[in-house]
């Protein structure tokens, strides 16, 4: 049976809590991507599309709160709609965040990539989407949030293909607010657990 279809509207809530981050606050013990199930209305178009919920739990590098936000701020590229969680890091690639050369690295601390499950933050710009899309998934990153480099009130669909025999990646755009926000958090070493999920199925 089809997945219903919704006119969408993204909205943003914002929860500030006293108490400390774990694992199991955030995401699924043990997960890193779940089994992306099958979308019939990703079929290419701007027609059709699928929201995001990009939910980070981070402790305020100010005030030493803990911060928990979930907000419906992402579009998914086509053929890749699923669940992603891991550390959030923000790439450094060459000389910039764009995320078209490989090696990545982390844009803070000593450039390592995290152990862990992980989560590519990068910037538009520089090649197209796919190549982002491929080096994340080289570099063996769980999920990728592309930000906008412009200002704009709309959110793209990334034109984007998934290949043959590869494990599923998710893959969400979002604003350039919201990705320099996001960016600003990972590059003074605040640790963002981020978890990207289905919000809804909608057409124009």
């Amino acid at each position: 049976m089809a997945a219903p279809l919704v006119i969408c509207v993204l909205f943003i809530c914002f929860v500030t809590l006293s108490e400390s981050i774990t694992s199991g606050d955030w995401a699924p013990s043990g997960s890193v991507s779940s089994t992306f199930p099958h979308h019939p209305h990703d079929d290419g178009s701007e027609t059709y599309y699928t929201t995001a919920y990009i939910n980070v739990t981070f402790v305020d590098p100010v005030s030493g709160r803990t911060v928990r936000e979930k907000t419906e701020i992402g579009k998914f590229g086509e053929s890749h709609i699923g669940f992603s969680s891991g550390v959030l890091v923000h790439v450094r690639s060459g000389a910039d965040n764009s995320g078209c050369s490989l090696p990545f690295k982390s844009s803070s601390g000593s450039g390592e990539l995290p152990k862990e499950p992980w989560i590519a933050l990068v910037k538009r710009g520089g090649c197209n989407f796919q190549v982002k899309v491929d080096n994340a998934y080289s570099s063996n990153a769980s999920g990728v949030i592309v930000y906008n480099d412009r200002d704009s009130s709309a959110l793209e669909k990334m034109k984007l293909t998934l290949k043959a025999k590869r494990r599923p990646l998710g893959a969400v755009f979002t604003y350039k607010w919201k990705g320099e926000q996001l960016a600003a958090l990972a590059d003074n070493g605040t640790r963002v657990l981020t978890e990207v999920t289905v919000a809804h199925h909608c057409s124009m």
